[in-house]
């Protein structure tokens, strides 16, 4: 039963289950019996896909299908994932099924990372925003603030809430470094 628990919170990276699914495929579409494949790719494997491995050959061996094991690993191979195979495997034609999940596999993770290449930038920029306002607020506004309180001017509200955030900044330090995290933690929970 313990072992059962285990199963399901391990699971693949994106290499490992395309690696996994063809390597299956292609033993399949050679005429090997699925226990056969699932044996000899076991020997060369290691982690995460030996223990999914190991569980889907005890499975094979105790008459099970093949989508049941697939279904023990939820955090690796979604419903709609095991559904594929369930019906593949009643149909006939798990390889040919393999292949194309190997290739949508594929695909999503070439679209994710595409996604993660196309954020980077604007992430940098907006990082490098956040910076220089930091250090506008620590040194530059300061110096400022002094400026404008010897020539007792009335001041415009952009510049009077920059003042306030440098001495937020500066003198209350604390406070904001509370509130930061309080904002934080709402967001996680969110």
């Amino acid at each position: 039963m313990a072992d059962h628990q285990k199963t399901f919170n391990l699971t693949l990276k994106t290499s490992e289950k395309i690696e996994l699914v063809s390597n299956l495929s292609t033993m399949l579409t050679a005429g090997i019996p699925i226990l056969e494949a699932v044996n000899s790719i076991l020997e060369d494997t290691k982690g995460t896909q030996k223990k999914f491995l190991e569980t889907m050959r005890d499975d094979l061996n105790q008459g099970r299908h093949v989508y049941e094991s697939f279904a023990k690993f939820p955090r690796c191979f979604d419903k709609v994932t095991v559904n594929l195979i369930r019906a593949a495997e009643e149909a006939g034609n798990l390889e040919v099924t393999l292949k194309d999940l190997r290739d949508h596999i594929q695909s999503d993770a070439e679209f994710t990372d595409k996604i993660i290449f196309a954020l980077i930038y604007p992430a940098l920029i907006i990082s490098l925003f956040f910076v220089l306002l930091l250090v506008m607020l620590i040194f530059v506004i300061p110096k400022i603030t002094q400026v404008f309180t010897r020539l007792k001017v009335p001041l415009p509200l952009p510049t009077k809430i920059l003042m306030f955030m440098s001495d937020l900044l500066l003198k209350k330090t604390f406070l904001l470094l509370a509130i930061l995290v309080g904002i934080g933690l709402i967001f996680y929970i969110l």
